[in-house]
């Protein structure tokens, strides 16, 4: 699957997982205003071709808990709005170019965290202490770790700097060509629950891969 995200997609408040991860989605991610509460618990953007700052309006997505975003090329610096999304428990923004200091104000809920491979620098947040090493490093040179508790792994990431990958190199040197999806089409498509969607505990929301984009 490739091409811009449909952006919709993210507000939809029937869709509680979005996992577009592995494909080959370019540009930036605009958040359109949501015409209602969004209930996306699940957004997973990972090992894409996704670039620009960190996703403006990430905020408006207040049932999020799982968001990955690692292998992309966003860069610049991690604005304080994701501390908004209090319902974080997983938090995924390895391998890109961000830049400067980890926010303070991240959910004290976070259970994973991995903010390695990027450009990071500052010290790490007090609540953000109780992660590994590996969980910062490699790279992100400037980025202090105080204290750091014996057998954490200190040196680990001095042995793994070396693997860096830029995302363009985990990428498939070649994709089948897949049929252009319209706003439209998942309009139309998202209420009815078409065959490939998945209905998950009974609830109404619905779980979407690219697969199912692909297919329906």
């Amino acid at each position: 699957m490739d091409g811009p995200l449909l952006t919709s997609l993210l507000t939809l408040p029937t869709i509680e997982e979005l996992l577009l991860q592995n494909n080959a989605l370019v540009g930036n991610i605009d958040f359109p205003a949501p015409s209602a509460t969004p209930n996306l618990h699940v957004l997973d953007l990972s090992h894409n071709q996704l670039d620009g700052s960190f996703p403006d309006g990430f905020g408006s997505l207040t049932a999020l808990q799982v968001f990955d975003i690692a292998g992309n090329d966003f860069c610049g610096p991690l604005p304080m709005s994701i501390g908004q999304v209090s319902s974080l428990t997983s938090l995924d923004i390895s391998q890109n170019h961000f830049s400067g200091p980890l926010p303070k104000n991240l959910p004290d809920g976070l259970q994973s965290f991995d903010a390695s491979l990027n450009d990071l620098s500052g010290v790490v947040p007090e609540n953000l202490r109780k992660f590994p090493l590996s969980s910062f490093y490699p790279v992100n040179s400037g980025l202090q770790f105080p204290n750091p508790s014996p057998g954490s792994g200190q040196a680990s990431h001095k042995t793994r700097k070396a693997g860096r990958l830029k995302p363009s190199s985990r990428r498939a040197s070649s994709r089948r060509p897949h049929p252009h999806i319209t706003e439209n089409d998942v309009h139309r498509q998202a209420p009815s629950y078409p065959s490939g969607f998945s209905n998950r505990k009974g609830t109404d929301g619905v779980v979407v891969s690219a697969e199912d984009l692909m297919t329906s």
